[in-house]
């Protein structure tokens, strides 16, 4: 079977089927005592333009706008809880998700924000594993 046959019998669901993982935020159990949120993958597409917040126009690192970066990258890419959720910005006092995601995860914004965009490495040490085991 060659490569055209194989993509052909592909499900075209599977790619945009929405992929997402349990993440255990030690903020989350501190506040409400669980600790599980879920993370959604996001497109790399996305993931490129939160990260060319960063650089200025020269190409340099612009250390002051990487948490922003992440707090965009988390906004995007935690699906529970959503921070989008007009109650909980109503309830925390939040203007945007973005200050939602800044109260919430305040000290672990990093760490969530390289789970998210770890999604794709995650999935190839996965591929990798189910190769090995057959």
């Amino acid at each position: 079977m060659n490569l055209i046959d194989k993509l052909l019998s592909v499900d075209k669901e599977e790619l945009t089927k929405e992929c997402t993982k349990t993440y255990h935020s030690k903020n989350m159990e501190r506040l409400t005592g669980d600790g599980e949120i879920t993370l959604r993958k996001v497109k790399e597409r996305k993931l490129r333009e939160r990260a060319l917040n960063t650089l200025d126009k020269k190409g340099n690192l612009l250390l002051v706008n990487a948490h922003d970066s992440d707090l965009l990258v988390l906004m995007d890419g935690v699906k529970e809880p959503n921070l989008k959720d007009e109650r909980l910005l109503e309830h925390f006092g939040a203007a945007t998700p973005k200050d939602l995601a800044e109260l919430l995860f305040d000290g672990e914004i990093q760490e969530i924000s390289d789970a998210i965009n770890n999604f794709y490495k995650d999935q190839e040490d996965e591929a990798i594993e189910n190769d090995v085991k057959n």
